[in-house]
Parts: C-alpha cells; structure tokens; sequence
C-alpha cells in the first residue's frame, strides 16, 4: 500500500548523500522547500519538494529509492506535486530533470530547454 503526504526535512534527509547531489538537490536550508513523502507499506521510499517563488512551483529533490523504481511511484509523487501547487495558488509548475519519459508521460509540457551537464530538461505543468 502506498501514500503520500507532506513531511519534513528529517524525514528525507537520508536520501541526500545516496542520490547524487545533480540529481537530488536536497539542499535544505538555502530557501524554503515544502517536502513530501512516499511510503510503501509504511516505508518512507522516495520524496519530492516544492519550491514557490512568486506565481510559479518548482519541483525539488525528486527521487525514489532504487529497489522501488520502475513500480510507478516517481509518476505518482510527479503527479501529486503538480496537483499541490496548482491548488495552492501556483500558475505554473517547472521540474528539471534527466527522467524526460516519465514527465511527458505525466503529461509536462517540454519547453525545448536541455542540460546536457546532467542529461536533462526543462518540463511545465500549467494550471
């Protein structure tokens, strides 16, 4: 059984060190992140954060913990996120990120920008 819910930093502090800081960005401290949780069968296994600056989301830390990839929950803490922001007042919602199939899958729109230092792009969610 799975769930997500807003947490805090203790909580998913020990997936930074374990993910690599290009791809983690757990990075509590420098601006204020709004954390949120997935548990399978009570195990905190993956996390994502919200960024709020102005009318705009940006999504922070997103990650799952390797024996749990490939099960969906990526896409489901993707999709959470959006929703939460979109709700509480953001217009639109930005992720960077190398996991390109699983952002278009989940419906982000490409902007076209890429990274090639990590592999990645920019996607938008808008409300």
């Amino acid at each position: 059984m799975t769930s997500i819910a807003s947490c805090k930093f203790d909580d998913i502090k020990h997936f930074d060190g374990r993910a690599p800081r290009n791809q983690s960005h757990i990075y509590e401290g420098k601006t204020p992140i709004d954390w949120h949780c997935i548990e399978v069968d009570g195990e905190i296994v993956g996390c994502i954060g919200l960024l709020y600056v102005g009318k705009e989301a940006r999504i922070r830390g997103w990650f799952v913990d390797k024996p749990y990839r490939g099960r969906g929950l990526g896409g489901e803490l993707l999709r959470y996120a959006a929703e939460t922001a979109l709700l509480c007042g953001a217009e639109r919602v930005e992720i960077k990120t190398a996991q390109k199939e699983i952002a278009l899958h989940c419906g982000w729109e490409s902007t076209g920008k890429e990274y090639p230092s990590f592999g990645g792009a920019k996607f938008i969610k808008r409300g």
